[in-house]
């Protein structure tokens, strides 16, 4: 451990703000209290650092990568997995 902080992150959450930022803090809020180490920039990127490179060494020091996906495109989703339908995501 450096600072208080685990070398290597249990869990690295990634999310958008304006769609899940309370959901996304939530979740990282309960991970924690279970005792998983949780990277989440809302709670470890200081002012005055770059953003960018404090994400990368973030998800290179993270065993499990999570992807919030925004509560607009829940209805369509679940319509989809109602469906049996493949879902298949892209990366724009």
């Amino acid at each position: 451990m450096a600072d208080g902080k685990p070398t290597f992150y249990d869990v690295f959450i990634f999310y958008g703000r304006v769609d899940s930022k309370a959901f996304a803090i939530a979740l990282g809020q309960r991970l924690k209290a279970m005792g998983f180490g949780v990277w989440i920039d809302q709670d470890d990127i200081p002012l005055g650092v770059d953003f960018q490179r404090q994400i990368d060494e973030a998800i290179a020091q993270t065993h499990n990568f999570v992807f919030v996906i925004s509560p607009h495109c829940a209805l369509e989703i679940e319509r989809a997995l109602q469906l049996n339908k493949r879902i298949i995501p892209v990366m724009h």
